[in-house]
């Protein structure tokens, strides 16, 4: 479900609740006062506090987002600059299987 542009962390939480979203992933822009950081950990910490983040794979992308500052925030993963599909989709797909086999 697409959820338009400046969404807050509760938004994304509350819109993956109800749609029982088996993923969530956020465009961010980096900014000076570090509120992409703040908002990519409120998601991770508001996933918690719903009891729904070991059920759904968070992911944060854009051009000045790289896979360590993402999961240094409680992201899954982060995909920056010359990321294509292909790549964000076979992250979905081999972290998906992950979860399905620790459930089993």
């Amino acid at each position: 479900t697409y959820l338009g542009t400046s969404v807050s962390p509760e938004k994304f939480i509350d819109a993956a609740v109800e749609t029982g979203a088996e993923a969530i992933l956020v465009s961010t822009i980096i900014t000076h006062n570090e509120v992409h950081v703040s908002n990519m950990k409120k998601i991770a910490q508001l996933a918690v506090e719903k009891g729904v983040r070991d059920k759904v794979i968070i992911i944060s992308g854009g051009t000045q987002i790289t896979n360590d500052l993402a999961v240094a925030c409680g992201m899954d993963a982060g995909f920056g600059r010359g990321t294509k599909g292909i790549h964000v989709a076979s992250f979905l797909v081999k972290k998906k299987r992950a979860l399905s086999d620790r459930i089993q």
